[in-house]
């Protein structure tokens, strides 16, 4: 067993927390035919056509599951549209968004698996709960020499859950993409580029909002891309 109980404390006191990818590599002892492969599934990502500043650069899918941590077991739910009210994401809020699930493959990821369930009970710690719903975002978001990626279209913004994980899997000729994360009064708090693959953030979303610089292509006669998981933890009790 993994245990992020290292974590407890920065995250209590600062309401984020980051690790390196280097770190959580060696502490799911991950090889690189492991990181390859997870790697590989962002590239059956679908392009978002719920994009209502009409962006074409990003591409997801998305998947729930409910967890109990008496017994750490993930029960995936039935795929269901995703939805958001407006006054959490005033771009693409309001609508029923229908998005392809997780391929099997993916759901079924030791690696993934793992930390759901290891960040499940560091949070359960925290916050003295056991039933927890767990969204995964797998997003792409991509650029040219013709346009940007914007990894938050929606700018400084909470997501309406009680925590929120940004795990980075792969970045690919492009520069940008700083993470800023804020107070609840918008004052900036922490910036960090994710560089690395699987360097991690982690940040209480009732206290604290986020945002993601654009992103631009380093060399634009090459494809260009920013990888991540985005994890959503919320109480359900």
């Amino acid at each position: 067993m993994i245990d992020l109980g290292f974590l407890e404390q920065d995250l209590k006191k600062n309401d984020f927390i980051y690790i390196s990818g280097t770190r959580l590599i060696d502490l799911f002892k991950l090889d690189e035919q492991e990181i390859a492969h997870l790697k590989s599934f962002w590239f059956n990502l679908e392009k978002d056509n719920y994009m209502a500043d009409n962006g074409t650069y990003r591409f997801r899918r998305y998947s729930q599951f409910n967890i109990d941590l008496e017994n750490n077991e993930l029960e995936l739910l039935p795929h269901a549209a995703y939805e958001q009210p407006t006054y959490i994401n005033p771009l693409n809020g309001g609508i029923l968004r229908y998005y392809l699930p997780l391929e099997d493959a993916f759901i079924k990821n030791s690696f993934i698996n793992n930390l759901l369930i290891e960040l499940a009970n560091l949070l359960g710690r925290i916050d003295h709960i056991k039933y927890w719903n767990i969204k995964l975002h797998p997003y792409r978001i991509t650029c040219s020499s013709d346009f940007e990626g914007y990894p938050t279209p929606e700018g400084l913004h909470r997501d309406g859950v009680n925590y929120i994980t940004t795990l980075l899997i792969d970045r690919f000729n492009i520069i940008g993409g700083e993470t800023t994360i804020t107070d609840n009064q918008k004052f900036p708090i922490y910036k960090r580029q994710l560089l690395d693959s699987f360097d991690m953030l982690l940040a209480n979303d009732t206290k604290t909002m986020h945002e993601v610089s654009p992103i631009k292509t380093l060399h634009p006669q090459q494809a260009a891309w920013r990888d991540v998981l985005v994890i959503a933890f919320s109480h359900l009790q």
